[in-house]
Order: structure tokens, then C-alpha cells, then sequence
């Protein structure tokens, strides 16, 4: 089959990172693949750098790729048009967008179109839902809880899900022993914008007792907004965190920064099924997140941490003292890790578009 993937841009985002590593699955499957982008990483204040790298990826797998253009977000008929020629041209089987640009896009294609919804809230009315069940022929959800919001505000039956996926052969996998650690690593991954709530996680962290603190090195990956990220330096001064967290920016080495770590937090106000927390589970690290989204199914089938409210800072940080003070928890908890995160493997999620693809194709 021919498929065409249509992504916001080729960016450090876990919706990206996943359909790039789909690609490279589904390629070694014989998959003839394409992405289309709506734009490029510098129009939304993205690194440079990374877009290269990561068109640098699609070059070596063989894989087309193309540039709607920032200016069809004001004047969709721009990549309706494009979309519906590169899909002629390449005689494209199988449309699969992965934004709601992305369906509107695909409007003319008159092929199968597939949309994954990567959130667990609404991006949308019901209205407007209403419309996109008329151009697309099958939803994917990337969690249960994404999958019963989403049959909610579309009224659709016609809803797979996909638990979200990563590649284990770049990741570190291993059980860790905390006895007699005298400095614990910790990691937080993410883009640097509000809705990942940093600001609550350095509340807790500064809300832990000194001998627990003193403890910690936590290291914040991600890149983002300049004027947000001034706004986390100046909250880590005012906090008195200076020693211990760091804003490392963008990475490219994550993998072995996850093998570096001893523990995962995420305090995201809402997620899908973000990908940082299941590398981090893959990689063997026991994880602190806030209830939101998918995280408390990775948490409750994997048995690798503790869900908190994300509105109470002081939640997470009982929980960080409770399990930091706690070596045989943690070591059981990144045994469980590597044992039960066998599900979210990128093969599982190939198999299950494979059967979705063949089945809309027929």
C-alpha cells in the first residue's frame, strides 16, 4: 500500500516522534510511505536543527516528504489543493492525518482517510465533528480514555484504538538497584509551554523536605517559548532550586539521559499518551505523573508509579519523598516496568494500522 501521513511539522513533539518511528516499522513491513507537513518547525518557534535531523531520518528511509506551507492555516484551500495533487500524482492508497488541518486537507482525495486523534479533550465542537464523520473513514484513539472521549464528541462507532508506541531498539533497557544511592537523577521530558505545568513541578519539588532535596538532580528536557522558559529560570531562583534543576533545552540523546535516571516525573495539566512517559517506562524508570489522560493506563498496566492530582503540588511531592525513601519499592517498580511495557512496543502498533489500513483498503 501507498500511505500518506500528514503531520504539523518535523519537530521535537511526541506525535511526531511517533509517526516518525511508525514510518520506519512500517517500512521494514514494505509499506510505500509519505509525510506531508503543514509546516515547517521555525514557523511555530521551533528548532532548526531538529527539522534537519529529522528530514535527515526520512532521506535515509526513502520516504517523500512535502511542505504545505504556514499560510494554508488562514487559507485552507491552499493545502486542499496541494494534498489533492501529491495524492494523484503518487497514487496514494490510504490518507492518514494526524491534525485537524490534516482531514480538511484531505477533503478532495476521495481515498480512505484515517485520523488519529493524539488528545483526550476535544479539539473541537460537535458540529465541526459532524462534518469530519463525513470525510473520515476510521478514527484512531491512542488510549482508552481517548477513545470514550472521543466516541463522545463525535458520535462515531468507527473508533480503533492504538496505544502509542516506541522503537526499543534506541532505548536503554534495564532494571535499576537504588540501594545506597546517594544522589537520585530525576527527569522530566517535554516541550517548555504551560500545559506540561512546570511551574507545579517545581512547587513540589521545593515543598520536599531538605534531606530529600538535597538528594535530587532533576533535569528538565525540552524546548520552548523564550519568554516561558525566563519564566521557570526566574521560578527556579525564587524557589531556591538553583542546584538542583536544569533546563537542558532541546536533546537529541534522551535515551541515555532515561538510562542516566533514576526516576521520572510529569505534571501535565492534560496529555493523550505522551511518548516521554512511555520511553522513560520502556527504558525501566519508576514515574510520579498527574492523572491526566492516558498516563494512569501506562501506570496501572505497567505498575511502575504513582498517579497525583494535577492541582496539588504538595500530592506529588508526598509521593516523591514516599517512594524516594522507599529502595525496595522502586527497585520493584523498575523491574515492572521492563517486565509489562512489552505492549507498547512499535511492532504492536504496526500490526493493529497494518489490519486498519488492509481493511479500508479492501
Amino acid at each position: 500500500m501507498r500511505i500518506l501521513h500528514f503531520i504539523a511539522a518535523p519537530a521535537a513533539g511526541g506525535a511526531e516522534v511517533y509517526v516518525k518511528d511508525l514510518l520506519k516499522a512500517l517500512k521494514e513491513n514494505e509499506q510505500t510511505l509519505y509525510v506531508g507537513f503543514l509546516e515547517h518547525a521555525t514557523d511555530v518557534g521551533r528548532s532548526q536543527k531538529y527539522e534537519e535531523g529529522f528530514l535527515s531520518e526520512l532521506d535515509e528511509l526513502g520516504v517523500k516528504y512535502f511542505f504545505v506551507g504556514h499560510r494554508a492555516r488562514r487559507r485552507p484551500w491552499i493545502g486542499i489543493l496541494h494534498v489533492r495533487k501529491f495524492v494523484k500524482y503518487h497514487n496514494i492508497d490510504i490518507y492518514h492525518a494526524h491534525l485537524f488541518y490534516g482531514i480538511l486537507f484531505g477533503a478532495l482525495t476521495g481515498k480512505p482517510t484515517v485520523y488519529t486523534h493524539h488528545s483526550s479533550i476535544a479539539r473541537a465542537s460537535k458540529l465541526v465533528y459532524f462534518i469530519f464523520n463525513r470525510l473520515v473513514s476510521a478514527y484512531v484513539a491512542i488510549s482508552r480514555v481517548c477513545a470514550d472521549n472521543l466516541r463522545g464528541y463525535s458520535g462515531s462507532s468507527r473508533i480503533t484504538t492504538i496505544y502509542n508506541a516506541v522503537d526499543f531498539e534506541k532505548l536503554k533497557q534495564r532494571v535499576r538497584d537504588y540501594n545506597n544511592t546517594e544522589v537520585f537523577n530525576v527527569i522530566a521530558v517535554g516541550r517548555l509551554v504551560p500545559e506540561k505545568n512546570y511551574e507545579y513541578l517545581l512547587e513540589a519539588i521545593s515543598l520536599l523536605p531538605s534531606h530529600i532535596k538535597n538528594k535530587l538532580r532533576v533535569r528538565i528536557v525540552g524546548e520552548g517559548p523564550v519568554d516561558y522558559r525566563d519564566e521557570l529560570y526566574n521560578l527556579i531562583g525564587k524557589r531556591g532550586l538553583i542546584k538542583t534543576v536544569t533546563l537542558t533545552g532541546n536533546r537529541d540523546d534522551v535515551p541515555e539521559l532515561l538510562d542516566q535516571s533514576d526516576l521520572f516525573l510529569m505534571t501535565s495539566v492534560f496529555e493523550g499518551l505522551p511518548i516521554a512517559l512511555i520511553e522513560a517506562t520502556a527504558s525501566g524508570l519508576p514515574a510520579v505523573v498527574t492523572r491526566v489522560g492516558g498516563c494512569p493506563e501506562i501506570i496501572e498496566m505497567c505498575k511502575n508509579g504513582v498517579c497525583v492530582s494535577p492541582s496539588q503540588p504538595a500530592q506529588m511531592a508526598h509521593a516523591i519523598e514516599d517512594i524516594l525513601e522507599n529502595p525496595l519499592e522502586l527497585a520493584s517498580m523498575s523491574r515492572n516496568a521492563v517486565s509489562y511495557s512489552s505492549f507498547l512496543g512499535m511492532q504492536f502498533s504496526v500490526d493493529k494500522h497494518l489490519k486498519l489500513y488492509r481493511s479500508l483498503f479492501k
